[in-house]
């Protein structure tokens, strides 16, 4: 019989691996040995097809210590077709977990992101959609809340397909339109290894897999019992990590079991733990002299009333000063308890640490000394947000296949899969700002609860208590009882059934003719709930307040129906006590509270999002040999069809449905709800020309195509060709040209209205982005950097140039939605040339290398355009607002007089579209070298990735934008593993190198990151430009491990060896905590000490 690469019996085979005996090769237990081939030439042909791309801790020279009677075929990732060895010509990285723990990692997504492969933005659990600028509400990353991602090639996560054993797992994930799996949520001791397939593959599965493929292997085999134990500890406060598994395995004569449980906990990293503060960072264009200091532009404990408060000034700001106060309230002739006018903060500017040989400025600006005091501004809410979020995560994987006796012989096997996930996390992001507004005089009631009017019928106002100032006034702060705490609960199932077997007669045994069908069912269920304000009530409580005929703040409206009549009950309306001391005073707290439980009881409502995503699958394929080349191997062939239904219900709960929560993102939060079908036909042949023949060890050529019909987008075919070519059997070039059809996953189709929020500092209408047109106070049109049809644009669209967000700035909403009706399928063509080359074997010494070019071009690329290039392109674009991005940008032209200096816009649209072009080009270079001297063996390893290019075109007549160089794109990334065998001990160092990045300048055109910002903050004004690149940096990890026989092991180790902290960057400038680089292939935990067991028994 010809079983595949998940056949028990492949476990009984024992390997050599340098005079070593081993049972747990890295991909050794797929390949059996061919008695026809020489020894040397079965281990380089072995390496160049699979080992010269980079594995932790593979071996360069492999050796079968028995004979075996018969070549077993198996399937390889990347191809239908089975082989009779593990020789793909695609370029494969396999990643053995074994190994990667010796580096401290713990997680499927950890290891997939170490790649250089992997570049890109990644989804992780330092995701930040804010990016520093701003508090408001946070819009979920593509996967979902708490999600972690993996995209190849920088082309994201919706292009890279995940398998786990070869099909494809599906979605899942909390809130919005999850449309990737989550990595994290695998359990990974139970993970035997990752195949990662770095060449188009949508000709052989299907739609996603643009940039790559991830398969990951669950182990098959386990004798006996296995508990495995590792604890992570920082040195630094938080992320300490928990993770113990179990697994077990039986197998008879007929049947193989597989059963493992994992738990895993990470404890959460706030911001604090990390930095002590937001630091605005400056360089010294002269110097080079990095300026820093706390600064956060984001209000808290203030208030704006509306109207003189008898001096002193200057501004039109108070600012809560408990026990001290310089206004007075115009009504009473009285002192304003508690409450200072700028000039009355308790601190300025010079007594705040400045660090970099700088000092603030005490210059009389006294509007903006709230941004260095963190009474005044909202750095500990920030500092309280998660770096790292905590998880906690169980999960179950079961797996079998039996033999069944059905008449004389056995040619059919039944397999199956099982799996449960289960995450469950509390994140907290910053607390987002209030702004409350309390009217200075109320209407009055009589005896019997009737309003007090005039002869004209007007109501008699009196003073209301609540409202110190005697004018209308907004206060602005963050507390305790709205902080951005979201619960979550993720649930992912996942079944796998099939059968597959031989087809008989004697022409197809011959052949090695075999069939498989299976089916899998993947199902995510998420719910997540996050306290709110609910903006009926608090509007109700706020535009109802009244004097009751004692003196009494009362709120709520009087029914004029019969209580006993119908079925209208209202609640007890609750005033809010706006400027109550307990908001403002936060001793002990990071923020004040209600002053009463009975405001919190009504005033705060909780938003809940549940989340369903559900996929069905049903494969089928035969395949075999067809015939024999004369001088070649024989030609076999691969035919198969797939069924898939996708399908997605989110939701969320009448607060979020109906806009009815109070928040600077007020708008509606839509349902996400859709499927499609799709249908798929695919046929792959290799064709060994030429084997073994003077001149050609190899000439192969393979041939694959797939016919897709999506039921939303209609038909479409997709191909790839590739050809190998072996002039030697130590040397090995191919070359493949594919072709993909990517029509919009179903959170580019059906994802319902989620809003972000974008600083309005983006806007590029804001006088702050005058450059050194606007010094704080001042605006200089002679000195302002904006050209002449940027601020024609912002006039004609409602905006003033030089007053917007000179009091203040709040945060724009955007809105982000599927667009199913306007979408169109994107397509790609991908060249991948690659070049193996084994010089060395000699038993001791071996090496080996392989060089990989890649070129990928994607037209028709459906993505969401950033908030702030959308404004920017609408300003400084065409004159006249011309641009076909104005349309996405709506500002109010006539704003209300006294309100022109917040007509920020009130939505940017960047839902989903079809944007011009994307390219992906570079190099990969891989290397290994194996040498033994006498007890010892080194092993050493290297994976380098260069992007050439990243490129990204808008609009037809946009200009090319290349994106290497730029934040979470560097140009060159690197991973070097060094270890040395002695005995029972291995000694490990893993190395990784992300090069320097920068901003983008199309990113923020407004940004200070290349002209002069402002400086007159500091003593001197010294010529500075905001901090906006990130240093190249090395991150070193080092373990032990000792193995002292074949049931213990024990790994101990230091991950960031040297306690290397993230590039630190201005707030405003990339995604960011604090100033912290996320998101990007940065270490975010700091030095941790690590510790590993295994036990079998």
């Amino acid at each position: 019989m010809v079983r595949n690469i998940e056949s028990f019996e492949k476990n009984k085979r024992v390997y050599v691996h340098n005079n070593y005996k081993t049972n747990h090769g890295v991909f050794m237990n797929n390949y059996k040995f061919n008695p026809k081939k020489s020894i040397l030439r079965q281990s380089i042909k072995l390496a160049l097809a699979l080992g010269a791309f980079h594995s932790i801790g593979i071996s360069t020279a492999y050796a079968a210590e028995e004979e075996a009677t018969e070549e077993e075929k198996i399937l390889v990732t990347g191809s239908r077709i089975r082989r009779d060895e593990f020789s793909s010509a695609s370029p494969i990285q396999i990643l053995k977990t074994e190994e990667a723990k010796k580096s401290g990692i713990t997680s499927v997504a950890q290891m997939l992101q170490r790649m250089s492969l992997s570049n890109g933005q990644q989804f992780d659990e330092t995701f930040n959609s804010n990016s520093g600028n701003s508090n408001a509400t946070e819009a979920p990353p593509t996967g979902g809340v708490g999600s972690s991602n993996v995209g190849l090639r920088g082309l994201g996560p919706e292009r890279t397909l995940i398998l786990i054993n070869g099909r494809r797992l599906g979605a899942s994930g909390v809130r919005g339109a999850p449309a990737q799996p989550d990595i994290s949520m695998i359990p990974f001791e139970m993970v035997e290894r990752i195949e990662v397939l770095s060449d188009s593959a949508s000709a052989i599965y299907g739609a996603d897999a643009v940039a790559g493929v991830v398969n990951i292997i669950l182990k098959d085999h386990i004798d006996g019992m296995q508990f495995s134990a590792t604890i992570n500890s920082p040195v630094d406060d938080g992320g300490q990590i928990k993770q113990f598994s179990f697994a077990t395995g039986l197998e008879s004569e007929r049947s193989t079991f597989v059963f493992g449980a994992e738990f895993y906990d990470r404890e959460r990293i706030a911001t604090g733990d990390r930095i002590d503060c937001m630091k605005s960072r400056l360089r010294d264009t002269n110097t080079g002299a990095i300026y820093s200091y706390c600064r956060s532009g984001f209000w808290d404990n203030a208030a704006i009333p509306f109207g003189d408060v008898s001096t002193p000034s200057p501004g039109d700001w108070a600012h809560f000063t408990e026990g001290v106060s310089d206004l007075t309230n115009p009504i009473t002739g009285q002192p304003i308890t508690n409450w200072s006018s700028p000039l009355g903060l308790p601190n300025s500017p010079s007594s705040f640490p400045c660090w970099g040989g700088c000092q603030l400025d005490d210059n009389g600006d006294s509007f903006r000394f709230y941004s260095y005091d963190p009474f005044y501004n909202d750095q500990k809410e920030r500092m309280r947000a998660d770096l790292v979020q905590p998880v906690t995560r169980f999960s179950v994987v079961a797996r079998g296949t039996y033999l069944p006796e059905w008449g004389e012989s056995t040619s059919s096997e039944l397999y199956y899969e099982t799996s449960y996930f289960h995450r469950h996390l509390t994140n907290t992001a910053a607390a987002e700002q209030a702004f409350v507004a309390l009217n200075a005089m109320i209407p009055q009631e009589d005896a019997d609860g009737n309003i007090v009017r005039d002869a004209n019928g007007d109501p008699i106002l009196a003073v209301n208590p609540l409202n110190p100032f005697g004018v209308d006034a907004l206060n602005i702060i963050t507390f305790d009882d709205l902080n951005q705490t979201r619960d979550v609960e993720l649930d992912h199932f996942r079944a796998v059934a099939g059968l597959r077997g031989d087809i008989s007669g004697e022409w197809a045994a011959q052949k090695g003719w075999n069939w498989d069908i299976s089916a899998t069912y993947d199902r995510g269920t998420g719910v997540q709930s996050q306290p709110q304000l609910n903006e009926d009530r608090l509007a109700l409580s706020l535009d109802t307040q009244r004097l009751d005929v004692n003196g009494n703040v009362v709120c709520g409206y009087t029914l004029n129906v019969n209580a006993g009549q119908g079925f209208i009950t209202p609640s007890q309306c609750v005033p809010f006590q706006a400027f109550h001391p307990s908001l403002y005073n936060n001793s002990g707290s990071f923020s004040g509270t209600f002053a009463t439980d009975a405001e919190r009881e009504y005033l705060m409502g909780e938003r809940v999002n549940t989340t369903e995503v559900e996929q069905t699958m049903f494969q089928a394929f035969v395949g075999g040999e067809l015939f024999d080349f004369e001088d070649g191997g024989s030609a076999s062939i691969a035919i198969g069809a797939e069924y898939r239904r996708d399908s997605i219900r989110s939701r969320a709960d009448f607060l979020s449905s109906h806009g009815a929560h109070a928040a600077e993102n007020p708008s509606t939060e839509g349902a996400t709800t859709g499927s499609r079908d799709i249908t798929e036909y695919y046929a792959e042949l290799n064709l060994p020309i030429l084997v073994g023949v003077s001149g050609a060890d190899l000439l192969e050529v393979d041939i694959a195509a797939r016919a897709t019909d999506e039921s939303n987008f209609g038909s479409q075919n997709t191909e790839r060709l590739r050809v190998t070519y072996s002039p030697v059997d130590w040397v090995t070039v191919s070359a493949a040209y594919g072709t993909s059809f990517r029509a919009p996953n179903l959170r580019e189709q059906f994802l319902g209205d989620q809003f972000d929020g974008v600083s309005g500092a983006a806007d590029p209408c804001h006088v702050t982005n005058a450059g050194a047109g606007w010094d704080g106070s001042t605006y200089n049109a002679a000195l302002d950097r904006r050209s002449a049809t940027a601020l024609a644009n912002c006039i004609q669209q409602g905006a003033d140039p030089t007053f917007l967000g000179s009091l203040g700035t709040t945060t724009i909403p955007v809105r982000i939605g599927g667009n199913v009706s306007d979408l169109k399928p994107e397509t790609s063509e991908q060249t991948t040339v690659t070049l193996k080359v084994a010089p060395i074997n000699d038993g001791d010494v071996s090496f080996d290398f392989a060089i990989t070019y890649f070129d990928i071009e994607i037209e028709d690329t459906i993505r969401s355009i950033g908030a702030g290039v959308i404004m920017n392109n609408c300003i400084f674009g065409e004159a006249n607002l011309a641009s076909s991005y104005c349309s996405r940008v709506t500002r109010n032209t006539n704003p209300v007089p006294g309100t022109e200096q917040l007509n920020f816009p009130t939505i940017v649209d960047a839902s989903f579209i079809n944007v011009g072009l994307e390219t992906s080009t570079g190099w990969d270079l891989n290397t290994r070298l194996g040498y033994n001297f006498g007890d010892m063996q080194l092993a050493w390893n290297t994976q380098l990735t260069i992007q050439d290019e990243r490129t990204e075109k808008v609009l037809d007549d946009d200009p090319v934008h290349d994106l290497v160089g730029e934040f979470g794109t560097p140009e060159n990334r690197f991973l070097n593993t060094l270890s040395l065998t002695h005995g029972d001990f291995q000694y490990t160092l893993v190395s990784r190198f992300v090069d320097d990045t920068q901003i983008g300048r199309d990113a923020d055109l407004s940004a200070d990151c290349y002209t002069a910002a402002d400086s007159t903050v500091l003593v001197g004004n010294p010529n500075v430009v905001l901090v906006c690149e990130a240093e190249s940096q090395w991150i070193h990890d080092a373990s032990v491990t000792w193995t002292p026989n074949s049931d213990w092991q024990l790994t101990v180790g230091i991950s960031n060896l040297l306690d290397e902290e993230p590039p630190l960057v201005n707030p405003s400038a990339g995604s960011n905590r604090g100033g912290r680089l996320v998101s990007s292939g940065y270490d975010q935990v700091g030095q941790s000490l690590f510790a590993s067991m295994t036990y079998k028994f």
